[in-house]
């Protein structure tokens, strides 16, 4: 049986997670490579190749921005000689394996990325985004965060 609960969080932390490279990359004024990656409990995180860390406050206030906004969150399938042209706002693209097709969730206007996991349906589902700590980490920058 699934546990809906968490199972509906993990969707809303998921979604913020793209909501949150959306606000790196309108902080740094271009795409920031994640380097590491957890949208689940007890601990939602995001590592990011940088030296220099963001205010969390900025973060937090660009990424609620985004939820406020209420815009709808699509996945799609796509062939991979369309995927160029789909994808917008997307790190980590060279990192992608060859692939026949690809699964693409898009937050219209925000991003559009390839990603396997469960995401809500409109960006108000998230609720508010917490910053939870930002911390200079070996590979990078870590962002912990929360939803409620």
């Amino acid at each position: 049986m699934i546990d809906w609960e968490k199972r509906y969080l993990v969707m809303k932390l998921h979604t913020a997670g793209h909501i949150l490279d959306y606000a790196m990359m309108k902080i740094y004024g271009r795409l920031v490579e994640t380097v590491d990656a957890y949208h689940g409990p007890p601990e939602a995180y995001l590592v990011y190749k940088l030296s220099q860390p963001p205010e969390a406050s900025q973060l937090e206030s660009i990424a609620n921005e985004v939820v406020d906004a209420g815009i709808n969150v699509v996945v799609k399938f796509v062939p991979r000689d369309m995927l160029e042209k789909v994808t917008y706002n997307a790190p980590n693209l060279s990192r992608l394996p060859l692939l026949g097709e690809y699964r693409i969730v898009e937050i219209e206007g925000i991003n559009s990325m390839p990603c396997s996991g469960t995401h809500v349906k409109n960006t108000r589902e998230v609720g508010r985004i917490k910053i939870l700590g930002v911390t200079n980490e070996i590979e990078g920058v870590k962002v912990k965060y929360s939803v409620y």
